[in-house]
């Protein structure tokens, strides 16, 4: 009996967890804004429990170190303030992206027109 409610509360707290998916958008949209209180928390419970998603968040630390993203960059909800690359970083993507194109690694036909400009 103890067994088939221990079970039966293990699946009532599953169906109200975020699914991976939503928890990948939350890590996501945290470095760019501070999450609800519903949100963070909603995040820390599958966090405890999904160590792909502990992944994820680490590779994203990660990425967010090599770039040089601080914690004190990250806005409120209420910021619409714009992040833009300087000339020089836009010329280096745009040869990397050509060295790329030349070496057949990318199909530009593969790139939607949104994604282009």
């Amino acid at each position: 009996m103890a067994s088939r409610l221990k079970n039966k509360m293990a699946a009532w707290v599953v169906r109200r967890l975020a699914s991976s998916r939503k928890a990948t958008s939350l890590v996501s949209q945290s470095l760019d804004r501070k999450l609800s209180v519903r949100e963070r928390t909603a995040l820390a419970v599958h966090m405890r429990l999904c160590s792909y998603c502990v992944h994820f968040r680490e590779q994203l630390e990660v990425m967010r170190r090599v770039l040089g993203i601080r914690e004190d960059d990250v806005e409120g909800p209420e910021s619409s303030r714009s992040i833009s690359l300087s000339p020089e970083s836009r010329e280096r993507i745009k040869k990397v992206l050509r060295d790329y194109l030349d070496a057949g690694k990318i199909n530009p036909n593969r790139i939607s027109p949104t994604e282009s400009g």
